[in-house]
């Protein structure tokens, strides 16, 4: 089964320019996290908001201190079509359709002293379109294009395309060694995050090699409280509780993340070992997660939660080449997949001539345990190509292979 893909993202100059897509800088969960550790501190978030060429670091403080927001935009256009054969005895022939989303995100940190190590945040968004998804249902274990999960919200209407994915505040205490933030947003922003393998706005598109596709089964934008402790600059360990909608229960047996919220939470921990060899940084995560309502899998085994641990660990080797790699097992009774494993490498500046344009190549295995068809690997491989047009624009060709899908060798 192979897919190809085409992706165009543009970000958009609001207050400031967010420009990690073309430069290869961390993505906005792995800023998000180092943000949180390092505590929020409006000097120090003004030097990179209100930059301007010449502009004299003093201008810059003041530029934060004096407003106090932090606005970044971005649109992602993208086609996907796909060459499919039979899964599970249907014929799933062509499944192709093109999709765009956008992103604003607004940081503000109020201008009164007892809020100055804080900041509210809001990401609203827009989405339309699936991709190769389109016709694909429950026919892999991991889906094959991630930017589209968050098209419409599974608490609203299906004719709604924009949504208030998340709206939290974040205060750091302690000069930034321990962090609090409460509102909504999702679990893969504190755990199973990855410098070279976890933004699909802008590094691979498959689920298989975005996050654990398991954790991501039970990932939502809900009501959510946690906290980061970071002793040293090194190391730091994040423990959340969030609401569920129940998302692996039958559908009558669901509830919004809204109702509740207090009722079989999800809660996760990880613990981050983030070394510098020289320049060359280094994170390497062990997590933990447990969905507390009752799973069940298409055995019929029963477990009364769905849990998981896994690692994630990312290595910058030289300063164009970085190697990343994901374990992970979850609960046999509680979900279809047990073990998961990814890896790759990222590589900037291939082409002498073009400095800013970055590859990615990757594979991974979903291990599935259902006998006595699906207890086979889903395989998939996966490279781009990220071709840097200006500092704003970029350009993305993508291809995808996947074999033995659902774990069953007798799939295409």
């Amino acid at each position: 089964m192979w897919t190809g893909f085409m992706l165009l993202t543009a970000v958009l100059s609001l207050l400031s320019v967010d420009a990690r897509a073309a430069w290869g800088l961390p993505a906005e969960k792995e800023l998000r996290e180092r943000a949180i550790i390092e505590g929020v501190q409006a000097g120090e978030k003004g030097e990179g908001t209100c930059e301007k060429a010449g502009e004299p670091a003093e201008e810059k403080k003041y530029c934060w201190e004096k407003y106090g927001f932090e606005i970044h935009g971005s649109a992602v256009g993208f086609g996907q079509g796909g060459t499919f054969g039979s899964i599970e005895g249907e014929r799933i022939g062509d499944s192709s359709a093109g999709g765009i989303a956008f992103d604003l995100e607004i940081g503000y940190t109020p201008p009164v002293p007892f809020l100055e190590n804080g900041k509210f945040f809001i990401h609203a968004h827009a989405g339309e379109g699936k991709g190769s998804d389109v016709n694909m249902e429950d026919g892999l274990f991991a889906n094959l294009n991630t930017i589209a999960d968050n098209s419409g919200d599974l608490q609203l209407p299906k004719d709604k395309v924009f949504w208030l994915q998340e709206a939290y505040y974040e205060h750091s205490f302690c000069g930034g060694k321990l962090a609090f933030v409460v509102g909504k947003t999702e679990t893969v922003g504190f755990v199973d995050d990855n410098a070279f393998a976890n933004d699909a706005n802008v590094q691979f598109v498959g689920k298989a090699l975005v996050n654990n596709p398991v954790l991501d089964s039970e990932n939502e934008f809900a009501p959510l409280i946690a906290a980061t402790f970071s002793p040293v600059e090194s190391v730091s360990f994040s423990a959340l509780a969030v609401s569920s909608s129940r998302p692996n229960m039958e559908e009558d047996l669901q509830k919004t993340v809204y109702s509740r919220i207090f009722d079989e939470p999800m809660v996760a921990a990880q613990l981050r070992f983030s070394p510098k060899f020289g320049n060359l940084q280094g994170n390497y995560r062990v997590y933990f997660f447990d969905a507390m309502y009752d799973h069940s899998n298409s055995a019929g085994d029963f477990n009364k939660d769905g849990w998981g641990v896994g690692v994630s660990f990312d290595q910058q080797v030289t300063q164009c080449l970085g190697l990343f790699a994901r374990l992970a097992y979850s609960d046999r009774d509680a979900y279809d997949v047990d073990w998961f494993w990814s890896a790759g490498a990222n590589l900037k500046g291939l082409l002498p001539s073009r400095p800013d344009d970055e590859l990615g190549i990757g594979i991974a295995g979903v291990k599935g345990h259902i006998e006595p068809d699906n207890d086979g690997t889903e395989f998939h491989a996966e490279a781009y190509y990220r071709i840097a047009l200006n500092e704003h624009v970029a350009l993305t060709p993508d291809l995808q292979w996947v074999v033995n899908p659902v774990g069953n060798g007798d799939n295409d």
